[in-house]
C-alpha cells in the first residue's frame, strides 16, 4: 500500500520528466533513502552531447540514457 511519501516521490519524478528533451517518451526518476530524496533525473543525453534524443526517423538515439542511468551517473559524479 502506498503512503503519502510514495505519492510525493511519483509526483516529483513526473515533474522532472517534463524537463526531458525527448519527444516520444519523457521519463523522470527519483532516488530516495529512508524516505528522503537524494537524487532526481530524467532521460536524455550525457552533458557533453547535444540534447536531441531522437533521430530524424523518430527512433531513440543510442546515446540517450534512461532516467535511472542518468541518476546513477549524476550520483557517482556528486559522490
Amino acid at each position: 500500500m502506498w503512503n503519502k511519501f510514495d505519492y510525493a516521490c511519483m509526483d516529483t519524478a513526473y515533474t522532472w520528466s517534463k524537463l526531458s528533451h525527448a519527444n516520444r517518451k519523457k521519463v523522470g526518476a527519483l532516488f530516495a533513502r529512508e524516505n528522503r530524496p537524494i537524487m532526481v533525473s530524467f532521460n536524455g543525453n550525457p552533458s557533453q552531447l547535444d540534447n536531441c534524443c531522437e533521430g530524424e526517423d523518430g527512433k531513440t538515439l543510442p546515446s540517450t540514457l534512461h532516467a535511472e542511468a542518468n541518476g546513477i551517473v549524476a550520483a557517482a559524479r556528486e559522490g
